[in-house]
């Protein structure tokens, strides 16, 4: 299920032109597995534990500083596609 949302949401990505870019992710118990796409290219990817106890913030401060590190411009991600089995890790990924 979650391969087929992000192709439907590449589909999408690939009429808004080429530099169009989605950031992925799958939450996990133990960590959360993220990707940048370009295209049909991967073009970064990165894990960062999963731990209950961090906050909206946390989460904000670490994708911000994995994605800077990986060279993404964050004013080039046109979206975002999660999948998720840790429901109250969901919403604060969400809001980060």
């Amino acid at each position: 299920m979650w391969a087929a949302c992000r192709c439907k949401q590449l589909r999408k990505l690939e009429r808004m032109g080429e530099n169009a870019m989605i950031l992925t992710g799958n939450i996990g118990n133990a960590s959360i597995t993220l990707g940048v796409y370009s295209e049909e290219s991967r073009i970064a990817s990165a894990s960062i534990s999963a731990l209950l106890d961090r906050s909206v913030d946390e989460y904000a401060v670490l994708l911000k500083g994995v994605l800077e590190i990986a060279g993404i411009d964050l004013s080039k991600l046109n979206g975002c596609i999660f999948s998720s089995v840790v429901p109250p890790l969901t919403g604060r990924l969400a809001a980060a």
